[in-house]
């Protein structure tokens, strides 16, 4: 039995943001973070809902993520709606900031269908507005809302596939990753993904922290089939290259997904 494909998406949702921390006292710096995707989209009139558990620890404090949502809706074969959210407790030395998390919504659009000869490729124009604790006490801090431009390239093969992701942040971050994905498996599709985020905004006020102006993540994971509409997935990620306070020593998350039809026939 093939795993179905929304159980492989989930391990590859956007990755959460991580937030670094400054060397100056009491002030956090948000960190280059990279987002990664593929380019598949929900078949029109199918939902997928997942609920996940997010933990990650830098030098000076550590991020809980929980509870998290995501959600997205099949529109047409080329498009689809996707945006998620939670609940983040943040602490920084002895500073813990709680609240809402930073917030995406947005489209998949597949601009190219794969062929034999030919990749997909996809672009997802989304919206991020930042939770409180990604902006307390940073003084760094951008605007709440903020626009993601990400395009994905992807080439499927009998057994795997691989999918690169490139794109801007427009409070100053360019991003690239790039997964591989094994799709040989039943009930297991492992896939590890090497990504790397940099700033391109206040570089001078960041050498003056002694702060990386990019920072290079590897992340292993896994989607579990678990039964009919039912999906798991897992992922351990940790930063790699020159480090610094925004460096993940590690990040852990795991969810459930379920997928139902919202309108239309099987």
């Amino acid at each position: 039995m093939k795993i179905p494909r929304i159980v492989t998406l989930l391990s590859l949702v956007l990755a959460a943001t991580a937030y670094g921390f400054a060397q100056a006292p009491e002030h956090r710096i948000s960190a280059p973070l990279a987002f990664f995707d593929d380019a598949d989209v929900m078949a029109p009139g199918m939902m997928n809902v997942s609920t996940d558990f997010g933990y990650g620890r830098v030098e000076a404090g550590h991020d809980t993520s929980f509870p998290g949502g995501y959600a997205t809706l099949g529109l047409t074969n080329r498009m689809h709606f996707s945006g998620g959210t939670g609940y983040v407790r943040s602490v920084f030395e002895d500073i813990g900031v709680n609240g809402i998390s930073d917030t995406y919504v947005g489209l998949k659009f597949v601009l190219l269908t794969e062929t034999d000869h030919r990749p997909a490729l996809a672009v997802k124009p989304s919206l991020e507005v930042l939770g409180a604790p990604s902006v307390h006490d940073n003084p760094l801090a951008p605007a709440r809302a903020n626009f993601l431009i990400p395009v994905m390239v992807q080439k499927s093969f009998e057994t795997w596939r691989v999918y690169y992701t490139t794109g801007y942040l427009t409070r100053g971050i360019t991003f690239h990753s790039l997964a591989w994905e094994w799709n040989g498996w039943s009930r297991v599709t492992p896939t590890v993904v090497v990504s790397h985020g940099r700033l391109t905004k206040d570089q001078d006020f960041i050498a003056e922290l002694e702060l990386n102006r990019s920072r290079s993540d590897i992340l292993a994971g896994a989607g579990i089939f678990l039964a009919p509409n039912w999906g798991a997935y897992a992922n351990v990620s940790h930063s790699f290259g020159r480090r610094d306070p925004n460096s993940l020593r590690y990040q852990l998350s795991a969810g459930v997904s379920y997928t139902f039809r919202v309108w239309g026939r099987q």
